[in-house]
């Protein structure tokens, strides 16, 4: 059974992820209305640069205060490790700044101040957020998100009231505003000095830990590459102006990705446990009927953004074949639901190579094809490549479900594995693990 407190737990995280999801996508709705679309370009571009660069905080920064400080809590080495991985975050928040920057003035040739602060303090925001439910103090990051929306949407409303010139800038400058407001909540709330160290001890410590996340950046780039690779190819190649259309209706679909996450955080400990007891064939079911749940759920917001798209007047869709945007944009979405589970089985057998080579495989075959479209025909149909990557990592995952066959009793079979001295070649005994025989 899962406990009160971490079902809270689980609530407050995923609400604060939800209640950010929904603010950025309403901020979308709005902008895609009211902004050229070489701006509209820009701005969904600096979110998927933005979306990029959380991916890394997470595993560089995140994921280590996930695994270490909760172990020393609420000793003093919990706040040590806090600062050693919360002073890593500053640093590679403030590479981020600048890596933006420089791709926002070579490729676009566009002011970059106000775009890169942004992406900056979103990802120094998403450390602490982590931070704090690595203190176990999630009661406080539920209401830095708060804050964050709160006055996000305060500070939004102004954005209809001024020069149409500057929306762009007004618009990162209020996301900039928010974030900082929601790390200063964050911050007072502890009431704990606030802590930056570069010295030898952090350095020690990221070293002890290099070989772990150096494999963890490497399935991260290798996912980023498999989900965004092609897309960020178009906005990179094809232009702003040109990738509008395509980050618009994606951006429609956006909220599917949000319960294909919710449904991972969800099945995770469930599949866990089937999994111990060798239940392969009520996994199976239990995959294939939520499979079927989230397709009926994309069919229905297929059918919605269709009806929204051909009612609502939009500029960045003036003379675009709005209905191949859409079904690519929906296969692209849809697809992450139809493998969610599958993939989550996976996690939960520690498949973790097969996942990278998947995702690895994968992103090559969508690359190349997309690629190619890119070169020969329009940026539209380069989404083709995208769409035939997410195909080929269902049928992967899927293929996988049913090749598996698993230890059937697993909790007993793995009782039956008792320790059993082995002498080496020099003659020393070393303890291995040896499979007890059944005898009759």
């Amino acid at each position: 059974m899962i406990g009160a407190r971490a079902l809270r737990r689980f609530g407050v995280m995923l609400g604060g992820e939800v209640a950010q999801s929904l603010f950025h996508f309403g901020l979308n709705i709005v902008l895609v209305r009211l902004l050229p679309a070489r701006d509209y370009g820009i701005f969904a571009f600096v979110l998927l640069l933005g979306g990029l660069a959380l991916t890394y905080v997470r595993s560089l920064c995140g994921m280590p205060a996930n695994l270490y400080v909760p172990l020393r809590a609420p000793r003093r080495g919990a706040y040590a490790y806090d600062v050693t991985f919360g002073s890593g975050a500053v640093l590679l928040a403030g590479v981020i700044v600048v890596v933006v920057a420089g791709v926002l003035r070579v490729w676009f040739h566009t002011p970059a101040a106000a775009a890169s602060a942004f992406v900056g303090l979103w990802s120094l925001r998403s450390y602490v957020r982590s931070s704090l439910f690595a203190k176990r103090q999630p009661v406080l990051a539920g209401i830095s998100d708060l804050a964050f929306v709160v006055s996000g949407f305060g500070l939004a409303l102004a954005l209809l009231h001024g020069s149409p010139d500057q929306l762009l800038d007004r618009a990162f400058d209020t996301l900039s505003a928010a974030n900082c407001i929601a790390l200063l909540v964050a911050f007072a709330l502890q009431r704990r000095r606030v802590r930056i160290s570069f010295g030898p001890r952090m350095r020690q410590r990221y070293q002890d830990l290099s070989r772990q996340l150096s494999w963890s950046v490497l399935g991260v780039t290798t996912a980023n590459v498999q989900a965004q690779g092609q897309v960020f190819l178009i906005a990179l190649v094809a232009g702003p102006a040109a990738y509008a259309p395509v980050a618009a209706m994606l951006m429609f679909f956006a909220p599917l990705r949000l319960a294909a996450a919710a449904l991972a955080n969800m099945m995770q400990p469930e599949l866990a446990r089937m999994v111990a007891a060798g239940e392969g064939a009520q996994i199976r079911r239990v995959a294939m009927t939520w499979t079927l749940v989230m397709a009926g759920v994309a069919a229905l917001a297929g059918l919605g953004v269709a009806v929204g798209v051909a009612l609502v007047p939009i500029a960045v869709f003036a003379g675009q074949p709005r209905l191949v945007i859409g079904v690519l944009a929906w296969i692209i979405s849809t697809m992450p639901l139809l493998y969610v589970v599958p993939r989550v089985l996976l996690e939960v057998r520690r498949a973790f190579r097969l996942i990278t080579v998947m995702a690895a495989a994968s992103a090559l075959v969508g690359l190349t094809v997309g690629g190619v479209l890119l070169v020969v025909s329009t940026p539209i149909w380069s989404l083709v490549g995208i769409a035939l990557s997410e195909i080929i990592v269902a049928v992967w995952c899927w293929a996988e479900v049913f090749r598996w066959q698993p230890v059937h009793g697993g909790a007993a079979a793995a009782s039956r594995r008792v320790a059993t001295p082995v002498r080496t070649a020099d003659g020393r005994v070393a303890p291995m693990l040896r499979e007890r025989r059944n005898r009759p």
